[in-house]
C-alpha cells in the first residue's frame, strides 16, 4: 500500500495496513478437459448449447492459469458459464451423451497440503463450484484493490463477493439436495452450505474492514469518534464470522488454510484496540484529558500483549510473521502518543488520569456495522426444449436417473419458488429477515415421551454389567438421568419447558403448550437435558424442525396454511457420526396469526380466548387518569353521536372515589397492594378538612381502614414484603399499625421453586414482586340503592406517598399544603420537602362493576390461600351474603375480562383449571378430528404412528402425509380452517409449574387485532429481544414490541394508515446516572431501535421514500416546568451542567420530568387495558412479578375498516390527550391519520423547546417527544438539542448503558 496515502494522516501508515489485513484465497480451478460432446444427430438447438458450455469453461480455465490473473475476467468468464449451467440445469428434457460428464476441480479455500482434485458426474457440483469460484474471483479482485490503497473499490467488491455466496447458500445448495452428510467431507469446501454462508459474512467483515480503512486515509482528517464506532462494528462483525465457521463449517474449517482463523482472532482483538485507540483520540480532542489517557492506557497495554501472542503465533505460520513488524511501529506509535499525554496531563493540564473508566464512555456494541451484501443478480434465460438424439450411446440407466431427478427437482423448485414470490410478496416484505422465516401466530406444542435415553447420571451407561448389583450401592445403580425438554426458537429463544422427570430413561410427559410467536427463525428446536445436582445442565440429545415444516401457503389461496406434525424424532447430541440418544415424540402446531381471527368485530372475537378468566358481558367500567383529576382541569371533551360531540366526557376523581366507597362498605373490604402507606390522605385542601372537623371516617388511609373493621366490616389486605427493605413500600410500618386490630393484615413475599435455593428461594425472594393493585369491597347498586354488589378498583396506582397528583402536576406550589406530609422524589432522591422538587405523578386506573368483579376477587381468594393460609377462615362467602351474582348492565354495558401474570407458587389455582390441562389430550385433538397414538415407545426398535388421526373431519380431510427418514415417523395435516380450534387448557406450564401468562396473551391478542391505532402508556418499554441488534440473548422475549412493528410493517405494505403512540417516562425511577436505570435505558433502547429499523426497511422496500417511520410509530415522554423567584435556568448546553448536582439543577431550572407509571393500551379507540403489568419481561412473564389488569370494551362500539368507534373508550382517549396536551382539537378524533400524528408531534416538539430553553417558562401543556433521533436507517440517537445525549439537567444517557454487574433479570 502506497505509504503516502493521506497526507493530514497522524498515525503511522502501519496502523492502516493492519486495520485492513484479511486473507486472500485462490480460486479453484476447473479440469482442462472439454466435457460436452453430443452426437453427431443430436438436435441443433443442442449442439450449440453443448458447445458454448466447452467454448465458456475453457475461457474459465484459461483466465486461470495465466501468470498473472486478471480476477475481474475471472470472475467475468465464470459468470458466463453460470448462465450456461442453469440453461442446461432447467432443461425440459434430460440430455443423452457420447460419453459420461466427468467435471473436476481443486479447491481454492483448502490448504495446499490437503487440496486434491475433486471428481464428479454430478452437474450440479459443476454449478456449485463455478458460483464459489466467481465468488473467490471477484473476492480476490478486492484484495487486489486493497493492496493498491482503493479501500473503497474493494469494499464494493467484497460486498459483491458476499452476495455471491448468499446466492450459493440461498439457491443452488439447497437444489443439489446432497443428502448424504459423508459427502460433506469429500467434496471442497467451497461447495458446502455451512462454509457458504461463513463465506458470505467473511466477505461482509471484509468489506466494513475497508470502511475503517478508507475512513482513516481519507485526505482530511478522520471523525474519531466514527472511526471507533467503525472499528468495533468491525470487530462484531468478525466474531460473528468466527462463531459461524465453528458452528456450522467445523470439519472444513480444518481443512482450510490454517492462516485464516489466526488472521481473524488477530482481527477480532486489533479492532477493539483500535475502537479504543480512536475514542480516546476523540475525548482527547473534546478536552476530556484524563478519561482519553486511561482509554489510551488501556489500548496500549491491550497490544501489547497481543504483539506477544502474535509473535508465538505468527512463528507457526510465517505467511503472516510480515505482520510483526506493522505491529512493532503501532506499538511503538501508541506508546509515544501516551507518554506524551501523560506528561501533558502533568505540566499543562494538571489533570490525573481516572482509575476507573465511566461505562458512559465507552462505546455500546452494535455501533456501525455493515450488514446487507450486494444483490447478486442472475440473468434471466429462457428454458430450452433440448432434445433427446435419435442415436448414440445412452448413459447408464441409473445415472439417466440420477441426472433426472435432479433436473426435475430443481425445475419444480425453480417454478414453485417463481409462484410463491409472486404469491406471498406481502409475506417476503417482512417474513423474511436474512435466512430466517417469520413464524407469526400461535404454536401448539406438546411433549409426549421420550425412550432409551442414555443415563448421563450414576454408572454412565455401565449399569448392565454383571457385576454391578454385588458391589455398586443402590442409590448409584438407581441414580439416572433427570430428564426436561426445552423447546427454542432456533437454538437460543427459549419458547417452552417441561416438567422435571426424577431418574427416568423412558419418561412420559403428556404436556401441552399455547405459546403465541412472533420470530424469525430457522427452524425449532428441542432439546432433551439432564438437570444435575447443582442446578445445571447437560445436554442429553436434540432434534430439529425447519421451519420450511411448519410455513405453507395454499397454492389456490395465496393464504398461510395452519400445519401440524406428529412425530417421533432421533435424538443426537449435534455431532457429526455421534450415535442416537434416544427418541423424542411430540406434535407441533403453527396456527398463523390470520386464521386465529377472522377480523370480524363481534364481543367472542374481541375476547382474549384460551386464558384463565373468560370474558363476562354486562359491567359497568370507570376509568380515571391520574389520582385526582376532576372537572375543569383539562380542556372540554366532546365524542359520541353521528358527529362525535354529542357527550361531555365527565373526569372522575380516583381516590375521592376510593374514599367514598370504602366509607360506605357494609360487608367486606379486600386489598392487594405493592405498597400502602397508612398515613397518606386519600382527601387533600378544603375536602381533607371538612372530612377531619366534621366527617364520620378519617381521610387517612390506615385509620379509615380501622374504623371500617371496627364496624364489622371484614377488611383483609395482603401486601408485598420487601425483603431487603430499599423500595420504600412501608411494609414493615404499616404490618406494625395494623397489629393488634381487626384488620387482617398479612405480607406476602415473592416465592421460589424447591429446585435451587439460590436461584430459586433467594433469588424470587429478592429480585421481584407482588405488584397487583386492586380493591374490591361492597357497594350499592348504582341502580337499586337498597341492594349491595361487589365493586373493584384495578389499575397502577398505588395507595402510598407520592401518588396522589392532578394534571397540573406541581413541583413546588404544593409543598405546604396539599403535599404536605406526601413528599416524595424517586429521581432525585436527595431532593427535599422544604425546597423540593417534588416528582410528578402520572398515572391510569379504573373500577369495575358487574360480573367481571368475582373474578378479580377469584384472585384476591386465591392469593389469600397461599399466603395468608393461617387466616383463610377471615375470607367470607360471597354467595351466602348474596354478593355473589351482581346485576347485569345492558345498555351501553362494557364486556371484560381479567387478565395476570402469577404461578402457583403464589397463588392457588382453581382445580377445575388443573383437571382440564391434566386431561389435555382426550380433549384437544378432539376437536382437529384427531386422537394421540396408542403408542407404547418404550419398547425398542421402530416406532409406529398408528391412530395419529381419527376419520378426518371436514377442517382436515385429504391431510395425512407420511414421511419416513430411518427410525423417524412423522405425520402431518395441513388446513385454512382455524375456526373450530379451542384451547384444551388454560394455564401455562413452566418446569412443571402452573403458570397463569394471559397477561402477555391478552396484550399479544388484541395487538394483533388492531386496525387504525394504538395508544399506550408504560412505565416500562422493553421486549422482544430476539429481535435486538446486540445482546438478542437476553431473557426479554416478551412479543409486544414486535407485534407492533409487524402491524405497522404490514399496513405499510397494503398502503393503509396505522399509528402507534407509546408513552413512557423520561427515564425508570431512580438516580438516572445509576447502573439500574442506565441499564434499563439500554433495553430501551434495543428495543426502540429493533422496531424503527424495521419501520424503516420496510418503507424502503415498498418504495415510500418520503415518508418516515415516526409517520408510524412515536415515543413520547411528559415533562412540567415551574415558575419561582428563585428559578435561574440553565441552557442545555451551558458548562453550569458540569457544576451542579441534579437536585441543584432542577431546583435552579424549575423542570422536572412527569413520572409516567401508567400501565395502559388502549387499541381502535375500542378496547382498554388497564392494570399493573408494564411493558417488560418481569410484568409479562408470569413467573416474575404477579400482577393482574382488566380489558374492556364495549360491544357496541366496535371499530369498522375505515374509522374508530365513538364510544367511552374514544372519549377516554381523547381525554387523556387533553390532559397531557392541555389542548382539545378535532384533529384528535382520528388518530391514525397523518395529520394527527404530525400534529401531536408538533405539540410535543414546541413544549420540548420549552422545557430545555434557558428562559424561565411555566408549562401547562407537558407532552414532549422522547429525547431521540431516528436516522433514516431506523437507528436510534440522542437528541442533537441536548449536551452529549444526557438528560436535561443531568449525566444520564438518554441511550442508557450495558451493565455487567446488575444481573439482567432485575432490569428486564
Amino acid at each position: 500500500m502506497n505509504d503516502t496515502t493521506g497526507p493530514n494522516r497522524d498515525y503511522p501508515i502501519e496502523l492502516v495496513r493492519l486495520a485492513s489485513a484479511v486473507t486472500q484465497f485462490q480460486c479453484p480451478i476447473p479440469g482442462s478437459r472439454q466435457l460436452y460432446k453430443t452426437s453427431s444427430a443430436a438436435h441443433p438447438e443442442t449442439v450449440a448449447c453443448m458447445k458454448q458450455a466447452d467454448t465458456v469453461r475453457m475461457s474459465l480455465i484459461e483466465s486461470l492459469s495465466k501468470s498473472t490473473i486478471s480476477y475481474q475476467i475471472t470472475a467475468l468468464a465464470a459468470k458466463e458459464y453460470i448462465t450456461c449451467l442453469r440453461q442446461i440445469v432447467l432443461a425440459t428434457q434430460l440430455i443423452q451423451l457420447d460419453e459420461h460428464l466427468q467435471f473436476e476441480w481443486k479447491s481454492g479455500i483448502e490448504s495446499t497440503k490437503e487440496a486434491a482434485n475433486v471428481s464428479s458426474e454430478v452437474l450440479m457440483f459443476e454449478l456449485a463450484m463455478t458460483v464459489a469460484c466467481q465468488s473467490l474471483a471477484t473476492e480476490c479482485a478486492g484484495c487486489d484493490c486493497s493492496m493498491a490503497g482503493d479501500f473503497a473499490s474493494a469494499g464494493k467488491q467484497f460486498k459483491i463477493a458476499a452476495g455471491i455466496w448468499l446466492y450459493l447458500y440461498e439457491e443452488v445448495l439447497p437444489n443439489w439436495n446432497l443428502e448424504n452428510e459423508a459427502l460433506l467431507n469429500d467434496i471442497p469446501p467451497e461447495a458446502t452450505t455451512g462454509v457458504a454462508v461463513a463465506m458470505k459474512d467473511l466477505n461482509i467483515a471484509y468489506a466494513q474492514q475497508m470502511a475503517v480503512s478508507a475512513a482513516l486515509t481519507n485526505s482530511s482528517k478522520p471523525s474519531y469518534s466514527l472511526v471507533a464506532k467503525l472499528t468495533l462494528g468491525t470487530a462484531e462483525k468478525i466474531a460473528e464470522v468466527v462463531k459461524l465457521f465453528k458452528q456450522k463449517a467445523a470439519s472444513q474449517l480444518l481443512r482450510m488454510d490454517k492462516s485464516l482463523l489466526l488472521l481473524l482472532n488477530f482481527q477480532l482483538e486489533y479492532q477493539r484496540i483500535l475502537s479504543n485507540y480512536f475514542l480516546a483520540r476523540s475525548l482527547w480532542d473534546n478536552h476530556e484529558y484524563g478519561v482519553a489517557t486511561a482509554m489510551m492506557l488501556e489500548a496500549t497495554i491491550a497490544l501489547q500483549k497481543k504483539s506477544s501472542w502474535w509473535d508465538s503465533e505468527s512463528s507457526i505460520d510465517s505467511s503472516l510473521s510480515f505482520l510483526s513488524k506493522d505491529m512493532a511501529a503501532v506499538r511503538t506509535h501508541m506508546t509515544a502518543l501516551l507518554q506524551s499525554w501523560q506528561l501533558d496531563l502533568e505540566t499543562v493540564y494538571f489533570v490525573g488520569v481516572v482509575q476507573q473508566i465511566p461505562s458512559t464512555k465507552r462505546l455500546q456494541t452494535g455501533m456501525i456495522m455493515i450488514n446487507k451484501p450486494e444483490p447478486y443478480i442472475v440473468e434471466d434465460i429462457v428454458v430450452l426444449p433440448l432434445s433427446i438424439p435419435q442415436s448414440g450411446r445412452a448413459l447408464p440407466q441409473d445415472h439417466c436417473e440420477i441426472q433426472s431427478r435432479r433436473s426435475s427437482l430443481i425445475q419444480s423448485k425453480q417454478n414453485k419458488t417463481m409462484k410463491r414470490r409472486m404469491r406471498m410478496r406481502s409475506f417476503k416484505v417482512f417474513g423474511q429477515e436474512d435466512d430466517r422465516t417469520l413464524i407469526h401466530g400461535l404454536l401448539h406444542i406438546t411433549i409426549i415421551g421420550a425412550t432409551n435415553l442414555p443415563n448421563l447420571d450414576g454408572l454412565r451407561g455401565l449399569e448392565n454389567l454383571e457385576t454391578v448389583d454385588r458391589f455398586v450401592p443402590k442409590f448409584i445403580t438407581n441414580n439416572k438421568s433427570d430428564p426436561y425438554v426445552v423447546i427454542s426458537a432456533d437454538d437460543n429463544k427459549i419458547l417452552a419447558k417441561t416438567s422435571l422427570k426424577i431418574d427416568d430413561l423412558n419418561p412420559i410427559w403428556n404436556e401441552t403448550f399455547y405459546t403465541p410467536v412472533a420470530h424469525y427463525i430457522k427452524g425449532i428446536t428441542l432439546s432433551v437435558e439432564d438437570k444435575n445436582i447443582m442446578g445445571t445442565s447437560e445436554l442429553i440429545g436434540k432434534t430439529f424442525v425447519p421451519v420450511d415444516d411448519l410455513v405453507k401457503f395454499d397454492e389456490t389461496t395465496r393464504m398461510q396454511m395452519r400445519v401440524g406434525l406428529h412425530k417421533v424424532a432421533a435424538l443426537s447430541n449435534g455431532k457429526e457420526g455421534s450415535k442416537s440418544r434416544g427418541e423424542l415424540e411430540f406434535f407441533l402446531e403453527l396456527i398463523p396469526k390470520d386464521l386465529l381471527s377472522d377480523g370480524l368485530c363481534d364481543a367472542c372475537d374481541v375476547a382474549v380466548p384460551g386464558v384463565y378468566f373468560k370474558s363476562h358481558v354486562g359491567n359497568a367500567v370507570q376509568l380515571y387518569v391520574n389520582a385526582d383529576d376532576g372537572v375543569g382541569m383539562a380542556p372540554e371533551v366532546r365524542y359520541g353521536g353521528a358527529n362525535d360531540d354529542e357527550k361531555v366526557w365527565t373526569p372522575p376523581r380516583l381516590w375521592k372515589d376510593i374514599y367514598d366507597a370504602i366509607c360506605e362498605a357494609k360487608v367486606f373490604i379486600y386489598i392487594t397492594g405493592w405498597a400502602v402507606d397508612t398515613t397518606q390522605s386519600l382527601l387533600r385542601g378544603d375536602e381533607q378538612k371538612n372530612a377531619l372537623k366534621n366527617g364520620q371516617y378519617s381521610p387517612f388511609i390506615g385509620e379509615l381502614l380501622k374504623q371500617k373493621a371496627n364496624e364489622g366490616v371484614k377488611v383483609n389486605m395482603l401486601c408485598w414484603s420487601d425483603a431487603l427493605g430499599q423500595m420504600g413500600t412501608h411494609d414493615e410500618q404499616s404490618k406494625a399499625f395494623f397489629k393488634n386490630s381487626k384488620v387482617t393484615f398479612r405480607l406476602a413475599s415473592m416465592l421460589g421453586g424447591d429446585e435451587n435455593i439460590l436461584t430459586e428461594k433467594l433469588t424470587k425472594v429478592i429480585l421481584f414482586t407482588h405488584h397487583q393493585k386492586t380493591i374490591m369491597l361492597d357497594a350499592a347498586c348504582q341502580d337499586d340503592p337498597e341492594r349491595r354488589e361487589p365493586l373493584a378498583f384495578v389499575g397502577g396506582v398505588d395507595l402510598t406517598d407520592g401518588r396522589w397528583d392532578n394534571r397540573k402536576h406541581p413541583l413546588f406550589s404544593t409543598l405546604d399544603s396539599d403535599h404536605k406530609g406526601d413528599f416524595y422524589n424517586g429521581c432525585i432522591p436527595t431532593a427535599s420537602a422544604d425546597v423540593g422538587p417534588r416528582q410528578p405523578w402520572h398515572d391510569i386506573h379504573s373500577s369495575v362493576r358487574g360480573p367481571v368483579v368475582l373474578d378479580v376477587i377469584a384472585n384476591f381468594r386465591e392469593r389469600w390461600y397461599k399466603q395468608a393460609s393461617d387466616a383463610v377462615g377471615e375470607l367470607l362467602d360471597l354467595q351466602r351474603l348474596g354478593l355473589a351474582d351482581p346485576p347485569m348492565r345492558s345498555e351501553e354495558a362494557w364486556c371484560s375480562q381479567v387478565l395476570r401474570s402469577i404461578d402457583e407458587r403464589t397463588a392457588v389455582f382453581d382445580k377445575a383449571h388443573i383437571s382440564s390441562y391434566k386431561n389435555f389430550h382426550s380433549q384437544e385433538y378432539e376437536s382437529l378430528g384427531l386422537e394421540v397414538s396408542a403408542l407404547s415407545i418404550h419398547k425398542k426398535g421402530k416406532h409406529k404412528l398408528t391412530g395419529l388421526y381419527k376419520k378426518a373431519k371436514d377442517n382436515v380431510k385429504d391431510a395425512l402425509k407420511k414421511i419416513s427418514i430411518h427410525d423417524e415417523q412423522t405425520q402431518t395435516f395441513n388446513t385454512l380452517k382455524a375456526d373450530d380450534f379451542t384451547f384444551a387448557n388454560d394455564l401455562w406450564l413452566k418446569k412443571g409449574r402452573y403458570v397463569d401468562i394471559s397477561m402477555h396473551k391478552g396484550w399479544v391478542h388484541h395487538i394483533r387485532r388492531a386496525r387504525h391505532t394504538l395508544y399506550i402508556e408504560s412505565q416500562y418499554f422493553l421486549g422482544s429481544s430476539h429481535l435486538w441488534a446486540s445482546r438478542s440473548e437476553t431473557k426479554c422475549g416478551n412479543l409486544i414490541p414486535t407485534e407492533i412493528t409487524l402491524k405497522i410493517c404490514e399496513k405499510i405494505h397494503h398502503g393503509e394508515r396505522f399509528a402507534a403512540y407509546i408513552l413512557v417516562p423520561m427515564w425508570p425511577e431512580g438516580v438516572p446516572e445509576a447502573g439500574p436505570v442506565q441499564a434499563i435505558l439500554h433495553w430501551q433502547k434495543l428495543t426502540m431501535e429493533s422496531m424503527y429499523k424495521r419501520i424503516a426497511e420496510t418503507l424502503k422496500k415498498e418504495g415510500r421514500h418520503t415518508e418516515s417511520p415516526k409517520d408510524y410509530l412515536n415515543f413520547y415522554a411528559l415533562a412540567k416546568r415551574e415558575i419561582r423567584a428563585e428559578n435561574k435556568s440553565v441552557s442545555p448546553q451551558s458548562p453550569l451542567l458540569k457544576q451542579l448536582s441534579t437536585k441543584a439543577l432542577a431546583q435552579n431550572t424549575g423542570r422536572h420530568q412527569i413520572y409516567v407509571h401508567s400501565k395502559m393500551l388502549i387499541v381502535d379507540d375500542a378496547v382498554t387495558i388497564i392494570g399493573s403489568a408494564n411493558i417488560n419481561q418481569r410484568s409479562m412473564d408470569g413467573a416474575r412479578d404477579s400482577e393482574i389488569a382488566v380489558a374492556s370494551f364495549q360491544p357496541a362500539y366496535l371499530p369498522t375498516e375505515t374509522s374508530v368507534p365513538h364510544g367511552e373508550v374514544h372519549g377516554f382517549r381523547l381525554h387523556c390527550w387533553a390532559t397531557i396536551t392541555n389542548k382539545m382539537e378535532n384533529v384528535f378524533k382520528d388518530p391514525s391519520s397523518l395529520q394527527c400524528v404530525r400534529r401531536l408531534n408538533e405539540i410535543a416538539e414546541q413544549n420540548w423547546n420549552d422545557f430545555i430553553s434557558p428562559q424561565d417558562i411555566e408549562m401547562d401543556s407537558h407532552l414532549i417527544p422522547y429525547p431521540i433521533e431516528i436516522d433514516e436507517n431506523g437507528y436510534v440517537l440522542a437528541s442533537s438539542t441536548i449536551l452529549q445525549g444526557f438528560f436535561p439537567d443531568t449525566k444520564a444517557s438518554v441511550l442508557g448503558a450495558p451493565s455487567l454487574q446488575i444481573p439482567e433479570i432485575l432490569t428486564t
